[in-house]
């Protein structure tokens, strides 16, 4: 295996991910990246603007990658943080596509009504990518 993404956005489901994320790593010798992803809300009135949503600003997930990487880093494994800004599901696929990893690992959180009716980040990660995807409960 060469690579493995994991998802993290410091929740419960992600830890859970980062837990099962630490054995399958160092069951197969196989480095891991830690992606953390600010959202952005797009606003369509007069015109289309972005703006990053201020309950978690780039920086906040910053540290969460860097946290995440020196926790599997404690378990001897070779861990790198990356911070992304966008939809979450885009940037996981897209990262794994770009840096040819076999894996992406995201934690399955609540499934409350909105996630129900739209899907959250594991079912569009899990019907996007091109490679293996390790949905954790």
């Amino acid at each position: 295996m060469r690579r493995i993404v994991l998802g993290y956005d410091g929740s419960p489901a992600a830890d859970r991910a980062l837990r099962r994320t630490t054995e399958v790593a160092t069951a197969l010798r196989a480095p891991v990246v830690v992606v953390s992803v600010a959202p952005v809300h797009v606003l369509a009135m007069r015109g289309v603007t972005t703006h990053v949503d201020p309950a978690g600003p780039p920086a906040l997930h910053e540290e969460l990658a860097k946290d995440a990487a020196a926790r599997l880093s404690e378990h001897g494994v070779d861990a790198t943080p990356v911070t992304g800004l966008g939809r979450t599901a885009d940037s996981l696929v897209e990262l794994a596509d770009e840096i040819e990893a076999d894996l992406i690992v995201v934690g399955i959180s609540s499934r409350d009504m909105v996630s129900r009716i739209f899907g959250g980040v594991s079912d569009d990660v899990a019907h996007n990518a091109h490679c293996d995807v390790l949905l954790v409960r």
